[in-house]
């Protein structure tokens, strides 16, 4: 596995960014104001996200703006979030830093019923690489001094239907993401999932068993923030069996 170059969990240096680093704790200042949402520190990033883009347990240091409107009787949901982050602060030029917007609208009202849809643009700005280790690049293309090939600009669409199982306690949910990084340097740009799961409706306490084909080519995704459990960021294809079992509502047991 990758080595680590920062020295403690506050570092924002970009060796800090790998997502096992990048995960240890959350400590931030959220403000309530009606149907918006402001909140600054390390937090769970208020994305409807997968592994193909984003580690599973990944929070970053930065502040983010949620709106969420409510169904008011028409069935629907929708929400509107925005994130900036400090990725790494460059003593002299710019800072670089990661800005994403993500638009999700979600329908139904009972569990085992509705689809959900999310589209993400993401936009990383590396203007400074002085503190990266193996750890930062991992999979993605390089130039021979050891930059980044070009750019990291997404676009990321997930739809997520959810379906009624035969018994009440239990539903399934089918999953299709598409990710495109439009700032790459070659055609290897792009990333594909497809997923399946069955699930207890009550997930706070039960489990959910879950199988998926994932396809990531170099440069589709930003290699520092995506999966860090099983060592492959991107440049991979994938067959996944999980299950997750929720031992309380703050902790999950995750054979993969």
């Amino acid at each position: 596995m990758p080595a680590h170059a920062a020295t403690h969990a506050d570092d924002t240096r970009i060796a800090a960014l790998d997502a096992r680093k990048a995960s240890r704790h959350r400590a931030y200042v959220q403000g309530k104001f009606g149907a918006l949402t402001l909140s600054g520190g390390k937090f769970a990033l208020p994305f409807h996200r997968t592994d193909l883009v984003w580690d599973g347990d990944f929070n970053t240091q930065s502040a983010a703006a949620v709106i969420d409107l409510p169904r008011n009787g028409t069935g629907l949901s929708s929400r509107l979030a925005a994130l900036y982050a400090v990725l790494d602060e460059a003593p002299a030029g710019k800072d670089s830093d990661l800005f994403g917007v993500q638009t999700s609208l979600s329908t139904g009202k009972h569990p085992g019923r509705g689809l959900d849809l999310s589209g993400s643009y993401l936009n990383y700005h590396l203007n400074s690489l002085a503190g990266a280790d193996a750890g930062n690049f991992r999979s993605n293309l390089r130039r021979a001094d050891g930059s980044y090939l070009l750019n990291f600009e997404l676009i990321d669409c997930i739809a997520t239907l959810h379906l009624a199982g035969v018994d009440k306690r239990w539903a399934v949910s089918l999953t299709a993401e598409a990710v495109r990084n439009f700032g790459a340097a070659t055609h290897a740009d792009t990333g594909l999932l497809a997923s399946v799961a069955v699930y207890t409706t009550n997930y706070t306490h039960g489990t959910r068993v879950r199988s998926g084909y994932l396809q990531a080519k170099a440069d589709a995704v930003f290699a520092a923030f995506s999966r860090d459990n099983i060592g492959l960021a991107t440049n991979y294809r994938l067959h996944q069996f999980a299950v997750d079992h929720a031992l309380t509502p703050s902790s999950t047991l995750n054979p993969t």
